[in-house]
């Protein structure tokens, strides 16, 4: 991370929105003397301070911590933004999430997933599935996440049976996370919340589905409302077995 250009540019947004160290720190909630240091180098803004920073200087939160540079790729951005949430900030931000009981008591915003690294988000991952209402927000966060992680998250929401939550996110998670899903589904004989995923599975989990409900062999009175999902060639196939079994 270059800190030099980073300072640079915090003073030069500064100044082309006309604004006062003072009055940034003002609206911030900080003091002066912090905003002078970012702007000598001293120090940089900490995670609480620096979306709010961006949003006063009409910029972002990536084109701070690039210093400006029109040229620097999304990888560079990505690595100069995980590598900011050292030890003593992702502490700091542990320690709101385990303090709080529910989402909306956090001071830390959950766009914060964004900025930590695999580690640090599987930690906060934890802490945050213990909090009242997680399954409220989790649409607005699940694309931060790695398989893993979002594995993780699924598992907690089938334990809790919120079929609601898992069907918001299913445009966003990760396709062998959907077929997870779909095989719950499939081995509880749930087939009505498997309705909800067939949409987005890819032709090959739903070949490999064909595959494992003759092998449960369901009943095929269960299966018919599966049919308008798959094409012709699987379709063809599901309804030999139907007549098979009827």
């Amino acid at each position: 991370m270059n800190t030099a250009s980073i300072k640079d540019y915090i003073k030069f947004l500064r100044k082309k929105n006309n604004l006062t160290q003072q009055q940034v720190a003002e609206s911030l909630l900080i003091s002066p003397q912090a905003v002078s240091k970012w702007e000598r180098g001293e120090s940089l803004p900490d995670i609480s301070s620096l979306r709010e920073l961006a949003d006063l200087l009409n910029t972002t939160v990536e084109e701070i911590l690039a210093g400006g540079e029109k040229d620097i790729t999304k990888e560079d951005v990505l690595k100069m933004i995980t590598s900011f949430v050292d030890d003593n900030i992702f502490e700091f931000i542990f320690s709101d999430f385990l303090q709080a009981t529910d989402v909306s008591e956090l001071e830390i915003p959950l766009d914060v997933f964004f900025v930590l690294n695999d580690k640090q988000k599987s930690i906060l991952t934890d802490a945050f599935l213990d909090l009242g209402g997680y399954a409220n927000h989790l649409d607005k966060i699940i694309h931060y996440f790695n398989f893993e992680q979002q594995l993780l998250i699924i598992e907690k929401l089938l334990k809790d049976n919120d079929f609601y939550a898992i069907e918001k996110l299913l445009p966003f998670l990760m396709p062998n996370v959907k077929e997870v899903i779909a095989d719950y589904f499939l081995e509880k004989e749930n087939l009505e919340q498997l309705e909800n995923v067939m949409p987005f599975l890819t032709s090959e989990q739903k070949l490999d589905l064909i595959e494992k409900i003759i092998f449960k062999k369901i009943s095929s009175d269960k299966i018919e409302n599966l049919l308008p999902f798959f094409n012709k060639s699987q379709r063809e196939t599901l309804e030999s077995y139907i007549n098979m079994n009827s």
